[in-house]
């Protein structure tokens, strides 16, 4: 994924997502924004292609408990 660091929060990135295990794999036409902190974090598209790119690609290298819709995250707001 290549990602942007945000200039006002610097916990959140954006970026367009691509499988690196897969050449075949064309990368995601919209961006990803991903909050991180320590060990906590969210990811937020408006397409549901993107986030089901980053469930499949972290699912296969750590174990993720995915817990649906997030509306804060460290203070920040997500609609």
């Amino acid at each position: 994924m290549e990602q942007k660091q945000n200039i006002y929060n610097p916990c959140l990135f954006t970026g367009i997502i691509g499988d690196p295990e897969d050449p075949t794999d064309s990368p995601a036409t919209f961006p990803l924004t991903l909050g991180l902190y320590i060990y906590d974090f969210v990811s937020f598209s408006t397409f549901d292609e993107v986030e089901k790119k980053i469930q499949s690609a972290l699912s296969r290298i750590i174990k993720v408990d995915f817990m649906g819709i997030v509306e804060w995250l460290l203070g920040i707001h997500f609609q």
